[in-house]
């Protein structure tokens, strides 16, 4: 009997290896997109850039509401709204989750707020908004948090490629510089989704190890902005068996006021994010919570 469970525990751990091969196999002979071109000469340093990146082909780009004009106030409020929940890497397998964490640092979240208004201006159908930003760590470790940024219908999607990934050898880094979007690995980390934010299912285990597939956060941005309360999105059901541990739990933010939002609701407005006749409606009904 012992022998048996011996010779099992052998089996998996080769067909976990082998696959995990495979998958690290495929993103090397894919390799990094072609570089993407500068659309900021300002919103770019030695740590941090934000580019746009033609979409790979079958992404739906054509599609993209772009270009997309937010100002940067409202993307620091986007922003702070995204949460994940890091991933600690036993053998081969994920065994526990971390505390769930923003994604994004206060630093982060200005630089971005005012390059991702800059730079989705500039934005065409066929175009994603790629970005990278690092921090500097002892013994010359460098962790890496890189992805893109699309806007299809009336949500705004966000996909990391890479979150807090420690990077030590130069040409992983340049690669990273040259693709945000390229991952060594697959994700190391979930998004927890809050208001106005779900999650794309993910496929099952052994193919998203051959794929690597990436999990994708969609962001109802309108009603997010507007302070909308709404029940708090979850991954659907029957995604995958990935859940280690009881559903996360995350900071709900601050209500706004009625001012706030209909603040919010003449800005979106002028930036032509709603019509005229969605403006008047949803300002008679904030009027009437008076």
């Amino acid at each position: 009997m012992a022998q048996k469970y011996f010779d099992g525990v052998q089996k998996a751990t080769v067909v976990l290896l082998a696959t995990g091969m495979i998958g690290l196999l495929g993103q090397a002979c894919r390799g990094p997109a072609p570089p993407a071109p500068i659309a900021c000469g300002t919103c770019e340093d030695q740590d941090r850039i934000v580019r746009l990146q033609p979409a790979p082909p079958g992404e739906g780009q054509a599609a993209f509401a772009h270009p997309f004009l937010l100002n940067p106030d409202d993307w620091k409020v986007i922003l702070k709204s995204i949460h994940v929940q890091r991933q600690s890497q036993g053998f081969l397998i994920f065994t526990s989750k971390d505390a769930v964490e923003p994604a994004f640092t206060d630093d982060e979240v200005e630089y971005l707020s005012t390059t991702l208004s800059r730079v989705f201006g500039h934005a065409s159908r066929n175009e994603r908004v790629v970005f990278a930003v690092s921090r500097h760590q002892p013994a010359d470790i460098t962790e890496v948090t890189s992805g893109g940024w699309f806007v299809q219908g009336p949500s705004l999607h966000l996909v990391l490629a890479n979150y807090r990934f420690a990077v030590t050898m130069a040409s992983i880094r340049e690669l990273l510089w040259q693709d945000p979007m390229w991952t060594q690995a697959g994700p190391s980390y979930d998004f927890v989704p809050g208001d106005h934010q779900t999650v794309a299912p993910e496929e099952d285990s052994v193919r998203r190890l051959i794929s690597l597939r990436l999990p994708l956060l969609s962001i109802a941005y309108k009603p997010l902005l507007l302070g909308e309360s709404s029940v708090s999105a979850a991954v659907p059901s029957g995604s995958t068996g990935r859940e280690l541990s009881p559903p996360p739990t995350r900071p709900s933010p601050p209500s706004k006021s009625v001012e706030e939002r209909l603040q919010m609701l003449k800005r979106m407005r002028e930036q032509e994010l709603i019509t005229e006749e969605e403006y008047r409606a949803k300002k008679r009904q904030l009027l009437e919570q008076f």
